[in-house]
């Protein structure tokens, strides 16, 4: 599925609404001002993006899976090394470690956790729908979250990418926000976000 302008914008207005609750959550949590943005989003055929080189980055990240009208897999993928660094950040630990110990792969689990919890709330919000939410999982290895994404058995799946940019106290972090739908279920998130409204999408 292709994006035209409107939609994109549509897209991607509900997800920084959700965004900006993930940055004032985590700011009061950490006790420190976190940014993010989503400047772009894009949707592409599970197993193209794939051939494409799929998260195309070493990193870290963090899984929920979700059910309901639109089920699936949401999935934030951050470089290695400097998901590390806002790890260490944000948990006030000194640079120097150069691995994600059981703090550290806590603190980004839980980044990822509000993260993914506020844009999949907002997306819901958005188009009325009820989604119950599995429980997070980090992996070290962001390929290996996709081995199990489900609706894998149901054929082509959709996959909405949305660039993430964090900003810690002048230090940056680009990843990805992917969520992977089973069936057509991206095709039923778009065409019920442009079919509400900008003026639903905050509060419903």
């Amino acid at each position: 599925m292709r994006l035209d302008p409107y939609q994109e914008d549509a897209l991607r207005e509900v997800i920084n609404i959700g965004i900006g609750r993930a940055a004032a959550t985590l700011s009061e949590l950490m006790g420190t001002r976190i940014e993010l943005s989503i400047p772009g989003v894009a949707i592409y055929e599970f197993d193209d993006w794939i051939r494409r080189g799929g998260p195309g980055v070493a990193g870290v990240a963090v899984v929920q899976d979700f059910e309901g009208p639109c089920s699936g897999r949401a999935v934030l993928v951050l470089p290695r090394d400097s998901g590390l660094r806002m790890a260490q950040i944000l948990g006030g630990v000194e640079d120097g470690l150069d691995e994600l110990d059981l703090e550290l792969s806590g603190i980004l689990a839980e980044v990822g956790n509000i993260m993914i919890n506020a844009v999949l709330g907002s997306l819901a919000n958005a188009t009325g729908a009820r989604l119950s939410y599995g429980l997070p999982e980090f992996y070290s290895e962001p390929e290996l979250a996709f081995l199990s994404t489900p609706g894998a058995e149901e054929g082509v799946r959709g996959l909405l990418v949305a660039d993430a940019h964090f900003h810690v106290r002048q230090f940056a972090v680009r990843g990805s926000l992917l969520i992977a739908f089973a069936r057509d279920g991206v095709e039923v998130l778009v065409q019920a976000i442009c079919a509400t409204g900008s003026d639903a999408w905050e509060v419903r």
